[in-house]
């Protein structure tokens, strides 16, 4: 069948071309194969061409099946094999035929209507001599009233703005000279050119809300976008809605919603098909695998079963056991003073004696899955050959049937779809040149005729302002603290230096106040209108006016501003706000810290670098604390004041924190604050990790069997030792419902079992392993071995618990 394709294709003489990147085609008129199609349409997508005929195979299970006829390890018939890839074959051809057919018949549904839409738009958009004459006839006398209003509105800012700026740097230019600035002016040019967006503002030809809300072009568009897409709108609205386009049945898609005709449009004729994947193999075989149900081949996929073959086993059907030899019983004297047979506590003879049986097995058969050929094998065969069969052989030729045909059939109609949205574009278009040539001619005449007199008014008003009252604004600021210190602390009272300058010819009082991270409200610092002299650059000292909020923390970044006003506020173009960000200091700032921890012992360390960026002495004594997060404790170590620009290492220890604290959190954390009078001035956090919770657990037992200096909490060391083995019980038990393959050493690494072996030869060796602590190892070890490991593993883990306790025995299988 590949054969049969390849020379359908070069009898049709067609060169394919593909997709750029983003799925676009660059120029489909300079790209079309005359060869393609007898209409000159050509496919938009790969490897489909309009000119070949697509004939389906029909059952090629045949060729695809020979090779799995046999199996390749056995080189034995395999049935399940073969029939696994029958079905699989069938499968292919069922979504083939059914969905890729019918993907087919969509997208070539899709390509036809957006070409022939092209086509036909292209036909007709262009408004005729006589369309356009007649428009511009239409309007010659008309006034338009929306064009003279928004062009006056603009006059009148555009001219504030043009005086504003010059009267200003006339005053400013005048500053300090006991010259006054010269009130002559001329008309400044302007830059307004007319407005060309008449005929959507004013809604002509209907209303463009419509393709705003729908997304078709940005709101606020004017340009010819705008009348493209409400002649779209007018036919989806009326006659063609996506229902009555192209619609996806049986697809295996991920995106089935409609397409609107203004997506047909908006495509230009290179609509972007990469989305859909049409030759997706692993989408067809998911979908077919999830969503399909009832077919022969999807009932037959769900049953298969793998191979089995007999097994044979042994089962211990009595165990081994010891029995007394019978001559050699135990006789003691009872308490009648005569001899009699001695037995243990449980009423069991005694006997000098003993002699072991063997334990009793039975041979049994049972059936188990044959190695290799479970179900899972044939499923794979399954999906393996719906694979081939659906890439190589289907899918081409049923997606390319159901593609042809709807292709054809749709160009022609979106031909027919595409002359209508022409015509309505170039009769809209027409009316659209002529409207806005005129409303261009009747803004600029407005907007010339209100500059002028417009600007005589601005400039009367401002040069009043700046004639008749102090006009102020801040050249330079900076902040002082009510501290000789250098530094800015939380709660400090706080001041301003400023530079201004009184661009005005009068002098009138004036007002400073402060916003920003403060205490407020804060008051306002006046300065009389004798001390602010006329067009000249003075100085302000304010008083302490505020209070830096006591909540800022130190290294924290406060913002503090100045705003001045006078007897008339004109902050338009003035500087008559300013702010400045500060850094918030202590006396007493933790500019460091490392945390130790000795996790066994529950104790451990914080070494803290103190810093004074004051040029002056703390007032008092630093303490510092340490509190440890999840209520573990408090700790405080006190120091002497810090000096000026000091620089001081001070530790503070911890103790008494439970070892399975740290366990279970995985270490310790905590925050570290720096006091001075009770009150914190800075507090920085800090965490130290402690090792993985099984290595931690089995260095605490080794400790605690060994009678090492280790914490034990609230419990003695008899107690905390039994809570522990618990502990690694329940982590054991843990490890091997998770799988641990006891054989391997990366793995027993680890586990808590394998980090018990370590520990003991660590212990051993170094002649630290008492009596006592075997004991505990052994006991431990027996709890261990009565976990449900299961037969094939109970070896590989007896073997690593036989290396701390050696009374777990390791049989052979």
């Amino acid at each position: 069948m590949k054969k049969l394709a390849k020379i359908a294709l070069l009898t049709a003489g067609v060169a394919l071309f593909g997709c750029s990147h983003t799925g676009m085609q660059k120029d489909p008129e300079a790209n079309r194969d005359p060869a393609s199609a007898g209409d000159g349409y050509r496919s938009s997508i790969d490897d489909i061409d309009l000119g070949v005929i697509y004939q389906p195979p029909a059952n090629v299970s045949p060729i695809i099946c020979k090779k799995m006829e046999l199996d390749p390890r056995t080189g034995a018939e395999d049935l399940n094999a073969y029939k696994a890839c029958q079905q699989g074959v069938g499968a292919a051809r069922y979504m083939a035929e059914r969905y890729s057919q019918n993907e087919g018949k969509y997208l070539g549904c899709v390509d036809g209507l957006q070409q022939g839409l092209r086509t036909g738009y292209l036909m007709g958009k262009d408004p005729s001599a006589e369309q356009l004459e007649e428009a511009r006839k239409r309007y010659t006398s008309a006034k338009m009233e929306s064009a003279i209003t928004r062009a006056t509105s603009q006059a009148k800012r555009d001219g504030a703005s043009v005086a504003d700026g010059e009267i200003i740097s006339r005053f400013r230019a005048v500053v300090g000279t006991n010259h006054e600035p010269n009130g002559d002016y001329q008309y400044p040019n302007h830059s307004f050119s007319g407005y060309d967006d008449g005929y959507v503002n004013d809604g002509r030809g209907g209303s463009f809300d419509e393709v705003y809300e729908l997304g078709w072009v940005p709101r606020g568009t004017r340009d010819f976008r705008a009348i493209e897409a409400r002649a779209v709108y007018k036919l989806h609205r009326d006659t063609y809605t996506p229902e009555k386009l192209c619609r996806p049945v049986e697809v295996t898609f991920s995106d089935t919603s409609m397409l609107s005709l203004w997506d047909y449009f908006a495509a230009r004729g290179q609509y972007n098909f990469e989305k859909y994947g049409w030759r997706d193999t692993n989408r067809s075989l998911n979908y077919f695998l999830n969503r399909v149900s009832g077919t022969p081949e999807i009932l037959f996929y769900n049953a298969i079963e793998g191979r089995t073959m007999q097994e044979k086993y042994e089962v211990e059907v009595q165990p081994a056991r010891r029995e007394g030899i019978p001559g050699t019983e135990l006789i003691v004297t009872g308490p009648d003073g005569k001899p009699q047979i001695q037995r243990d506590e449980n009423g069991n003879i005694m006997y000098g004696q003993y002699k072991d049986i063997p334990a009793v097995y039975e041979t049994r058969y049972r059936t188990v899955p044959v190695p290799g050929r479970d179900k899972a094998y044939y499923q794979g065969l399954y999906r393996e050959a719906f694979a081939e069969a659906y890439r190589d052989y289907y899918i081409t030729q049923y997606f390319g049937l159901g593609f042809v045909s709807s292709h054809k059939s749709n160009t022609t109609v979106g031909e027919l779809v595409g002359q209508l949205i022409g015509k309505q574009v170039a009769a809209d278009y027409a009316d659209f040149i002529a409207y806005n040539n005129k409303y261009r001619e009747d803004s600029i005449g407005a907007y010339n005729l209100e500059w002028k007199s417009n600007y005589d008014r601005q400039w009367k008003r401002i040069w009043t302002l700046f004639s008749e009252h102090a006009m102020i604004e801040i050249n330079e600021m900076s902040l002082l603290g009510d501290r000789d210190d250098e530094i800015f602390q939380a709660g400090e009272k706080i001041r301003a230096l400023l530079t201004l300058t009184n661009l005005g010819r009068r002098s009138e009082a004036i007002t400073t106040s402060m916003y920003g991270d403060l205490v407020m409200p804060a008051p306002v610092h006046v300065k009389p209108a004798r001390e602010v002299p006329i067009s000249a650059m003075f100085p302000i000292d304010t008083n302490f006016l505020s209070q830096l909020d006591p909540q800022l923390s130190s290294r924290e970044r406060a913002s503090v501003g100045v705003r001045v006003r006078g007897a008339v506020e004109y902050d338009t173009s003035l500087v008559t706000e300013k702010a400045k960000s500060i850094l918030i200091n202590s006396v007493a700032e933790i500019d460091g810290l490392q945390a130790s921890l000795n996790e066994m012992n529950g104790t451990g360390g914080v070494q803290v670098r103190l810093v004074n960026p004051a040029k002056a002495e703390s007032a008092s004594m630093i303490t510092l604390r340490v509190v440890l997060a999840g209520n573990l404790g408090e700790f405080k170590q006190e120091t002497l004041k810090m000096g000026p620009k000091e620089t001081r290492l001070v530790n503070v220890m911890f103790s008494g924190v439970d070892p399975f604290d740290i366990m279970e959190r995985g270490g310790i954390s905590g925050a570290v604050q720096s006091i001075m009078n009770g009150q914190v001035l800075h507090q920085r956090e800090f965490s130290v990790s402690a090792s993985p919770r099984y290595i931690s657990l089995a260095k605490y037992f080794s400790g605690l069997a060994s009678g090492a200096s280790v914490a034990t909490g609230d419990d003695d060391r008899l107690g905390r030792l039994q809570e522990t083995m618990g502990m690694i019980q329940q982590m054991t038990q843990e490890d091997i419902r998770r799988g641990v393959d006891w054989e391997e050493q990366n793995q027993l690494e680890n586990t808590v079992v394998g980090q018990l072996g370590r520990q003991y030869l660590s212990a051993k060796a170094a002649g630290k392993l008492s009596q006592e602590a075997q004991r505990y190892y052994n006991e431990l070890g027996k709890n261990l071995n009565t976990l449900e490991i299961g037969r094939f593993k109970r070896k590989a883990y007896r073997k690593a618990l036989n290396i701390f306790a050696p009374d777990v025995k390791v049989k052979k299988k």
